[in-house]
């Protein structure tokens, strides 16, 4: 049974499990019910690691106490950049004996896609709660397709693939400043979906702060070969929430991403 079969069987019945606790009756509120019970909330947020910075967006459903669905999107730039030379391989010897690629240095940029469900069972203890669970997800880690100009050897790019550059004339001369369009390069890549099983504790107190412990399993499906992505990895990670009211802020690391680097995030969160 494939990776793919086996994490849609897992999160449906997550799903079924978390309607089935829907109709729950509670007899009084927990103190932290601000942070474990049900609402949506929206997260905005910036990231880093050693793969780049970027910027995070989480959209988080609680049914109850006991389940919540969630998507979450992290785009980073990576923090290298590869010299357009090494892509020449993809041209004939004869365009790449009289050409080169414009720009000169290429930066990806990662785009990591993943939805969750997550089940849980919370208990107080005066006015501390904890809330151990499991999740399952599935993951989508995708590049954009970069461009790059075909340019003559001795002549200027003209700024984008296939866009012609302005001529210069005059009565006097009949002459050009720029070359006629330019043929592009397209850079594909390939994507990585990968299945994630995490499981860990949730702790939250005063109503106003949580704080989440966790382990996270990556079980990659599709090798990503242009970045040589390695075998299945598992991470730890650490979140710390303060949200007194409907507004609050977060800050977490991950000891790994599903790139195998380490990555930290800190944002502002809005509860409903």
């Amino acid at each position: 049974m494939g990776i793919k079969k086996l994490a849609a069987m897992a999160v449906g019945l997550a799903l079924t499990s978390g309607a089935a606790l829907a109709d729950v009756k509670y007899d009084e509120k927990s103190p932290n019910e601000n942070l474990i019970g049900s609402g949506i909330t929206i997260g905005v947020g910036v990231a880093s690691g050693s793969s780049g910075t970027g910027y995070s967006l989480d959209l988080e459903g609680r049914l109850n106490r006991y389940f919540q669905v969630g998507i979450n999107v992290v785009s980073v730039r990576s923090g290298e950049s590869y010299d357009a030379d090494i892509f020449e391989y993809q041209l004939s010897d004869e365009v790449a004996d009289s050409h080169y690629l414009s720009p000169q240095h290429v930066t990806p940029r990662f785009n990591d896609i993943s939805l969750n469900a997550k089940v849980g069972y919370p208990f107080d203890v005066d006015n501390t709660t904890f809330r151990p669970f499991i999740g399952l997800g599935f993951s989508q880690l995708r590049t954009p397709d970069i461009d790059l100009e075909i340019v003559p050897d001795g002549e200027s790019p003209g700024g984008a693939c296939g866009s012609s550059s302005s001529n210069n004339n005059d009565s006097d001369s009949n002459s050009s400043s720029s070359t006629s369009d330019n043929q592009c390069l397209e850079l594909s890549f390939d994507s990585m979906n990968t299945m994630k099983i995490d499981t860990g504790i949730e702790i939250a107190w005063d109503g106003a702060h949580m704080v989440t412990l966790g382990v996270v399993s990556y079980m990659v499906d599709d090798a990503w070969e242009d970045l040589e992505i390695g075998d299945d990895s598992t991470s730890g990670y650490l979140r710390y929430e303060y949200r007194p009211d409907n507004l609050g802020f977060t800050i977490g690391v991950d000891t790994k991403d599903q790139m195998g680097e380490p990555r930290a995030e800190m944002g502002i969160r809005l509860n409903f």
